[in-house]
């Protein structure tokens, strides 16, 4: 996060685990007694979204390369986490429905799962 003021930021990474921000949103934040971030609210949404996709445990490993090779194709942001997690930002919704179809083959062939947030 970037600090803008005292106590508000902006996101300037794809967040993995926290749905309901994106990429460039502008939030409150205080510490907490131990020092660490705690995000109060958002207070003003990007408009970006966030595409998640996760390999499925029993996926053969040239999935795991396809789907490298697809996010790496699409020229979008995007941040990997643990090898078979990804997280992509979609600028607006036409990305979104362009990283979906582009991941389609995999999801409907049961391989990955994909989720909008």
């Amino acid at each position: 996060m970037r600090r803008l003021q005292d106590e508000t930021f902006q996101l300037c990474c794809i967040p993995f685990y926290t749905y309901g921000l994106s990429l460039g949103d502008i939030v409150e934040a205080t510490s907490d007694d131990g020092g660490a971030v705690v995000l109060r609210r958002l207070v003003r949404a990007s408009g970006h979204r966030t595409v998640r996709a996760a390999l499925r445990r029993n996926a053969p490993e040239p999935v795991h390369s396809a789907l490298h090779e697809i996010v790496s194709d699409l020229g979008v942001p995007h941040e990997w986490k643990a090898g078979g997690f990804v997280a992509i930002d979609a600028a607006d919704r036409r990305v979104v429905d362009l990283v979906r179809e582009r991941l389609s083959p995999l999801e409907v062939g049961g391989l990955i799962e994909v989720e909008v947030g």
